[in-house]
């Protein structure tokens, strides 16, 4: 994890997938404390699938419910930012091109 002003960052590598999304799922909950905001940088994956997608929205619902901010680090032209398109959950997740866009946000 990486702390950027306010923002905990966890960045993810690999496949988000039905076997690494609990992972995810406890390093988020380990991370997350009440108002404070939660970015996951997934500029490193390179598969999600449906099980993945769901670990995603579930940390955002995670963190939110703490009071915390949810955002998502990914290049525009990604796959990943591509299936959050096709699913319509970039409407949902605030998203950031990199750390550096994340932090100029906050």
């Amino acid at each position: 994890m990486l702390a950027l002003g306010d923002w905990s960052v966890l960045a993810v590598v690999g496949e988000l997938d039905l076997f690494s999304y609990p992972l995810l799922r406890d390093r988020v909950r380990a991370v997350t404390m009440p108002g404070r905001s939660v970015a996951l940088d997934l500029s490193g994956v390179s598969f999600v699938d449906s099980s993945g997608l769901g670990a995603v929205v579930g940390a955002r619902t995670h963190v939110r419910d703490s009071g915390g901010r949810f955002a998502v680090i990914a290049p525009p032209n990604s796959p990943l930012m591509r299936l959050l398109s096709l699913t319509g959950l970039d409407q949902v997740l605030p998203s950031h091109a990199s750390r550096e866009e994340l932090e100029v946000s906050a």
